[in-house]
């Protein structure tokens, strides 16, 4: 029986799994597992013949192997699979850091071998017990809390672990992250694959990009200031082109090829003005992408991040609109995933998450669960409902000179972003989520470190307030549930029953 409740997470920066082999986890029902009431009988288990020594290959797993492996360890000796996991992360940042250890711990799970001795599990089955596999180290994890009373208090045993309360408050507080973000969307690494540069790389990027802005720039200076020069010499080769027209024949063609010379060299100077200009541009745009990226980069946060962030919805079908979107964090991004369904199919029906969403699916499935309305299958059309829709209200953002909506941003909101390129479900308190694009998952970011809202659409239903139909103050959306109940009628106070 677990007692303890995890405490709220905290962020950390994770990497990358180390490199291949093997994978396997052992059944729940082999019985060849050993109990964790007592530790391992002198030889009972087979260790590998040096056991602080690291192997030459080191294991790769999946995301899904990790979670299947937490799980089946967890349920095997009663032990939350999250606590597992982070102190895997912690212990050797998901193989990342195996050791030895400065103390001589080893191995996924940081064991002293004197400790592995008497906990050590044979978990895949193959005749040794051996801490640098991921399947052994992590059963015995398990084992050996549940040994150090992890039923009755698991922070203690937890300290028993490693004894220091800062490393207990590290695991419950990573274990909590796990819990609330099983998908792993939180934790970029694992097997979710990369989502483009790092913001480190980005940084690098953009400053290369920059230094051929500069570069281009400086090369164009000295163009002009060449065509400037050469104007000059224009001027004077066409006076020795008049001037010598009155003499001899041989100084008028010397001085007509050189009036040639000097024009056909402003010509290309022209050329060369023209397509510098041209390339300064682009690498302009390159510069302003890759500060929209960068921004991208440092906005994402996973849903792990969650814990006091959202503040509440203002509707209860707000929040089940919501509630639908964030189910999603983690699944792909797939252009054109998940289209194509009717109102009735989306609200009768779970969407293929192995399909992926693109960012306006992701809206049309999350409104038609949560609020049974049906708002458009791209954006485009979403937009384009925003105007004619029932209930439905939309506005310009700051990107064409508009403000925000009334009240600012209301869970249930739809963002637009770049004219109609990307919507995305607002969160309230400067959070949102979205279906990025090809090679991302669906997950949050904050909306003060993205592009400029484009445009908004609210629908009354889902928010609770919109403009009144005169253009003039706000108005409350009363719900009756009941449809049948007597409401007093009051100024700017629109009454509406579902």
């Amino acid at each position: 029986m677990r007692t303890t409740l995890l405490t709220i997470a905290v962020a950390a920066a994770l990497a990358g799994p180390a490199h291949a082999v093997t994978f396997t986890v052992a059944g729940d029902d082999t019985g060849a597992l050993p109990t964790w009431r007592s530790p391992n009988a002198p030889g009972s288990i087979i260790e590998p013949s040096a056991i602080s020594t690291p192997p030459a290959e080191h294991q790769v797993l999946t995301y899904e192997q990790f979670l299947e492996l937490w799980r089946a360890a967890g349920r095997e000796y009663d032990i939350p699979w999250e606590v597992l996991a982070s102190i895997m992360q912690i212990e050797s940042s998901f193989g990342q850091d195996m050791g030895p250890s400065s103390a001589g711990a080893v191995g996924w799970m940081q064991f002293l071998p004197s400790t592995w001795h008497d906990w050590g599990v044979d978990g895949n089955g193959d005749g040794i017990a051996d801490p640098w596999n991921a399947t052994d180290a992590v059963y015995s994890a398990a084992r050996y809390l549940a040994a150090s009373g992890a039923h009755e208090d698991l922070p203690r045993a937890v300290f028993s672990y490693n004894h220091s309360q800062d490393y207990v408050d590290a695991v419950l507080a990573g274990a909590a992250r796990f819990a609330a973000d099983p998908l792993g969307a939180g934790f970029g690494l694992l097997t979710l694959q990369p989502v483009g540069p790092t913001p480190e790389e980005l940084e690098a990027q953009l400053a290369a990009a920059r230094g051929t802005v500069a570069s281009v720039a400086a090369r164009i200076e000295e163009i002009q200031a060449g065509l400037e020069r050469g104007s000059w010499d224009l001027v004077a080769a066409e006076q020795d082109v008049r001037d010598a027209a009155t003499r001899a024949g041989d100084a008028f063609d010397r001085a007509r090829a050189q009036l040639e010379t000097l024009t056909g060299e402003q010509a290309a100077l022209g050329e060369q003005l023209a397509l510098a200009g041209e390339e300064l541009a682009q690498a302009e745009a390159g510069v302003a992408s890759l500060e929209q990226e960068l921004a991208l980069a440092h906005a994402q946060l996973g849903a792990g991040s969650l814990d006091g962030l959202l503040p509440s919805a203002p509707t209860e079908a707000a929040q089940r609109v919501v509630d639908r979107a964030l189910a999603q964090i983690g699944v792909p991004y797939r252009w054109g995933g998940n289209h194509g369904f009717s109102l009735d199919q989306m609200a009768s029906l779970e969407p293929d998450v192995g399909n992926g969403f693109d960012c306006s699916s992701l809206i049309a499935w999350s409104y038609a669960q949560g609020a049974n309305l049906y708002v458009g299958d791209w954006t485009g059309a979403q937009w384009e409902l925003g105007a004619a829709a029932p209930g439905a209200t939309r506005g310009k953002g700051p990107a064409q000179g508009g403000a925000e909506p009334p009240g600012g941003y209301l869970a249930g909101d739809l963002i637009f972003f770049n004219d109609t390129d990307h919507v995305a479900l607002a969160l309230g308190n400067d959070l949102f989520v979205h279906a990025p694009r090809t090679g991302d998952v669906v997950r949050i970011a904050r909306l003060s470190t993205y592009s400029q809202v484009w445009g908004w659409v609210r629908y009354s239903q889902v928010s609770g307030i919109g403009a009144a139909p005169d253009g003039g103050r706000l108005f409350a959306i009363v719900t009756d549930p009941a449809g049948g109940a007597d409401l007093p009628e009051d100024e700017g106070i629109v009454l509406f029953s579902r």
